[in-house]
């Protein structure tokens, strides 16, 4: 692995990191803009309110994700 390919990585990791916080802030700002709550929205989803919490908290799911972005009419994209 050269200098190079290593500084690529490094590059598209924190492109990720970034997507990854800013699909999450949509979510929560998606909830809240919505005026629901951790627990209704665990009710409508099926999914334990402690599934969404620690998902708000920064323990990323691609699946809770797009779960969630789908309720609320949006979709999930993630681009390197």
């Amino acid at each position: 692995m050269t200098y190079k390919d290593v500084q690529e990585n490094v590059q598209n990791t924190k492109l990720l990191t970034e997507q990854i916080n800013d699909i999450v802030q949509k979510c929560v700002q998606l909830r809240k803009l919505s005026k629901e709550s951790v627990v209704e929205l665990s009710k409508w989803l099926d999914i334990d309110r402690r599934k969404i919490t620690a998902f708000e908290k920064g323990k990323f799911d691609v699946y809770l994700a797009e779960k969630i972005l789908n309720w609320y009419g949006q979709q999930l994209n993630i681009t390197l």
